[in-house]
């Protein structure tokens, strides 16, 4: 399902449930998954024992431009090089740049 480029974009986040047992050893902190019209379309990652920072990747539809290896699949995920020192930041990040995105990529929107 692809956004109309016209349509008003609302983006909203969805803080991810702690992790339990030995998950949580190594990601102490939640991710959040990005919602555009209330609907996931891309995710902010958690530092871990990794990557002390936090990073957001967007998924897209592929086309021409935009592709991968991979020919099983119809839409593949971007990752963005910025990091950030916060969660703030990362969503401020996002809520920044979602219009921009939106007329360079065709997203791609998940299910849950």
């Amino acid at each position: 399902m692809t956004q109309s480029k016209k349509e008003k974009l609302s983006v909203s986040f969805k803080k991810d449930k702690p992790e339990t047992g030995l998950m949580a050893a190594n990601f102490m902190l939640q991710g959040v998954t990005i919602k555009v019209n209330k609907k996931p379309m891309g995710y902010i990652y958690a530092p871990n024992r990794q990557e002390n920072w936090w990073s957001i990747g967007i998924q897209i539809i592929k086309d021409e431009k935009y592709t991968n290896n991979n020919p099983n699949c119809s839409w593949m995920w971007v990752r963005f090089e910025e990091k950030f020192e916060t969660e703030a930041e990362a969503r401020q990040f996002v809520k920044d740049n979602i219009e921009r995105w939106n007329q360079k990529f065709n997203f791609y929107y998940s299910d849950n």
